[in-house]
């Protein structure tokens, strides 16, 4: 799960772009 943040959505994105 993304960490609590503002941008929580587009950390996911770039996170689950990253984990790929």
């Amino acid at each position: 799960m993304p960490k609590t943040r503002p941008s929580y959505t587009t950390e996911f994105k770039q996170e689950a772009a990253s984990l790929v």
